[in-house]
């Protein structure tokens, strides 16, 4: 008959725990997701809204870019509610 042997469980954590960091498979705290850290902040809406960026060259190109998917959305949502009206 085979026993357990007391303190298996304990023994396979703490090998666990005992092993060496590798840094090269660990992300740094810039490369965490939700790090803002190297980000440039771009507010948007009159700052209702606020967009970080990693090349500041690209603000202008950003921006522009926000107001045509906004344009695009609102445009979408008024043919939506004009059928809705138009159905009832």
């Amino acid at each position: 008959m085979k026993t357990r042997r007391e303190g298996s469980t304990n023994d396979s954590v703490s090998q666990i725990v005992a092993l060496p960091v590798h840094r090269a498979t660990v992300a740094g705290p810039n490369h965490l997701p939700g790090s803002i850290t190297d980000m440039y902040p771009v507010t948007l809406d009159g700052g209702k809204t606020v967009i970080f960026i990693s090349d500041k060259s690209k603000e202008a190109e950003t921006r522009q870019n926000y107001e045509l998917r906004k344009e695009e959305r609102l445009l979408r949502l008024g043919k939506k509610f004009k059928e809705r009206v138009v159905e009832q």
